[in-house]
């Protein structure tokens, strides 16, 4: 995991991100890795990489500097334009050899989609105590309800960003075969109807067209200035494969300083302790607290209220109890908005009031420091180190463009003079305009 800093006002933007990479699932932690690039030689723009770093089975790394090489020294109006292009460029860098990679990773979509059905089933035959007992006809019944019912509910939701009108036919013929074997493997096909068995084989379609993200996700954040934008932008989008020509993402909205939003601090992937530190208070232990007392107002104190009546009649108590339920949501709303208003008042528009005004290697010196935090509370807790390492920090300017305040090398740089002097020198047409139609992938 890791975690991604950018801190914005009128004079720059900084980013930070640590160097800390899990592989084998998490049992191996290196702090080598680099998620902080500039995704322009020649233009103050940059990208930060979070959570996957693969696409395809190729590291995000690779792809940054093509993508920067067929890009060249041509400018984008705006952040987003940027943004866009690298979008579409990704779309355009697959090969036919990458499509097997593309079935592996539809294959992983199509064995989480169907492990987390299952389970979801499972815990309602178990519910209803019908996991060891009951009737074959009776249990085949409520799965088939109940894997209906899920599926419906994946169905009615917003279709993700540019998926193809063929893309439905296009799958079930590609992809039938996986979805058929995973199907085989994860469920007990003595439980399920026919009907359950096609609703399972599109499942993973609509999964794929309708569902959330899944754990193999790349957040992408780019941040900087297109030519014509004074202050600082920001914009992320998130990737999520590549399946059958159509590239899996959502797109954020673009985060703008003007003179209505002078400052701004986001942080990505592991963002508790920077939510702490802006909020004054523990993301986990806010959720508690209004679990706690929202359980308390709609149930608890009903219920005691109730105990206490000195009558029979069931239907005063039932009217009762619904208008304090109705009460306990009129306080419950209440408490929220006063707990957020003293956020604000007490820690987030302090904190950014003096981000507004500060010089841009404050800026670099804020954007660090949150980083340091959340590695420094990964290393004290009993929680994987999945924060650490260096951590690379950049300034983006208008005036001075793209500025490292802090790059870790795996190289000397005074043993490597030659890297340096041929960074702006184009090599068989890289920093061309036309390479940027047709990127090139090794």
């Amino acid at each position: 995991m890791t975690v991604e800093i950018a801190v914005m006002n009128k004079m720059g933007v900084a980013l930070a991100a640590d160097s800390a990479v899990t592989i084998n699932s998490g049992r191996k932690i290196f702090h080598s890795a680099n998620k902080l690039f500039m995704l322009s030689k020649y233009h103050p723009v940059g990208v930060m990489i979070y959570n996957n770093s693969l696409f395809l089975g190729c590291p995000w790394e690779v792809l940054i500097k093509e993508y920067r090489a067929c890009l060249g020294d041509k400018p984008y109006a705006t952040i987003e334009e940027y943004g866009n292009s690298f979008i579409e460029w990704l779309k355009s860098s697959v090969t036919t050899y990458d499509l097997q990679g593309s079935d592996n990773l539809f294959r992983e979509y199509v064995s989480s989609a169907y492990y987390r059905l299952a389970y979801y089933v499972g815990d309602v035959l178990s519910s209803m105590g019908l996991a060891a007992a009951g009737s074959n006809e009776a249990i085949k019944a409520i799965v088939e309800r109940e894997i209906s019912s899920y599926v419906d509910s994946i169905r009615v939701k917003k279709k993700m960003r540019g998926v193809p009108k063929e893309f439905q036919a296009k799958a079930k013929e590609r992809y039938s075969p996986i979805i058929d074997k995973m199907l085989e493997r994860i469920f007990d096909t003595a439980y399920l109807t026919n009907q359950a068995k096609e609703i399972l084989r599109e499942y993973p379609i609509v999964f794929l067209e309708h569902g959330e993200l899944s754990d193999l996700f790349t957040g992408v954040v780019i941040a900087g200035y297109g030519s014509s934008e004074i202050y600082p932008r920001l914009i992320e989008y998130t990737v999520d494969g590549y399946f059958l020509g159509w590239l899996r993402h959502t797109k954020g909205d673009v985060k703008k300083i003007n003179d209505k939003n002078g400052a701004l601090i986001r942080a990505y992937a592991q963002n508790d302790v920077v939510t702490t530190f802006m909020e004054g208070a523990d993301p986990i232990y806010d959720k508690l607290i209004e679990k706690y007392v929202y359980n308390l107002l709609h149930s608890q104190y009903p219920k005691a209220i109730l105990a206490e009546l000195k009558t029979d009649d069931e239907s005063a108590k039932i009217g009762l109890e619904k208008r304090l339920q109705e009460t306990a949501a009129r306080l419950m709303h209440d408490f929220s908005n006063v707990i957020k208003q003293h956020k604000n008042v007490s820690h987030i528009w302090p904190v950014m009031g003096t981000i507004r005004s500060l010089p841009r290697d404050e800026l670099a010196v804020v954007a660090e420091t949150l980083a340091n935090l959340t590695s420094f509370k990964r290393k004290v807790s009993p929680e994987s180190e999945t924060v650490g390492g260096p951590i690379d920090v950049c300034v983006i300017s208008k005036g001075d463009g793209f500025v490292w305040i802090k790059r870790k090398h795996y190289f000397k740089p005074e043993l490597n003079r030659h890297f340096f002097d041929n960074y702006f020198r184009d090599k068989g047409g890289e920093g061309t305009n036309d390479n940027l139609a047709q990127p090139q992938r090794r």
